[in-house]
């Protein structure tokens, strides 16, 4: 998980659901100060962070985002980070941990392994969860070829400029 992204996400349905609906994050941070504020801060947003893992043999990852003056921008984001190393044990983890009948949202994040994410998303639909996830232009073919999930892109972003293309999709098994 990188500093921003998902306290971001996670923070306005944490917020949404005024605590009335559990919010989990699974991840995995560095040992370092930048790890444990985001923690600290998804914990204060209502954000369960017990399945944030700590990575000693990576730092969290980090972005910097730019803009410039007509409003475009972008980020570059650090590929070497502990966001990187998640497992499908830690997903299996998290699913064991939580109630078989309990239901809600899976997001799969573009800040960790497409194979993971796929994982993710295909335990998810296993599970009866909605699924959602982010995916850039290099991963669309990817996603596509798992043939099992329907794809509905719900909203894109499209810089015509740079020929960037992102898409958060719902996933759903047929």
């Amino acid at each position: 998980m990188d500093f921003c992204k998902l306290h971001i996400i996670l923070h306005y349905a944490a917020i949404f659901t005024e605590g009335e609906f559990p919010v989990y994050a699974i991840g995995k941070i560095g040992n370092d100060a930048v790890g444990n504020r985001v923690k600290n801060l998804m914990g204060k947003a209502g954000i369960s962070t017990e399945f944030v893992k700590i990575e000693k043999e990576a730092r969290t990852m980090y972005s910097l985002c730019y803009m410039y003056p007509d409003g475009d921008g972008g980020n570059i984001t650090s590929g070497n980070s502990a966001s990187h190393l998640i497992t499908e044990d830690d997903i299996n983890t998290f699913f064991t941990q939580i109630k078989s009948s309990q239901r809600g949202i899976v997001l799969a994040a573009s800040e960790v392994p497409v194979s993971i994410r796929l994982y993710l998303l295909r335990i998810g639909c296993e599970r009866g969860f909605y699924n959602v996830a982010s995916v850039s232009m290099s991963e669309v073919k990817t996603f596509w070829i798992e043939g099992y999930f329907h794809i509905f892109i719900f909203w894109l972003l499209i810089k015509a400029r740079w020929n960037v293309f992102y898409a958060y999709m719902a996933v759903k098994t047929p």
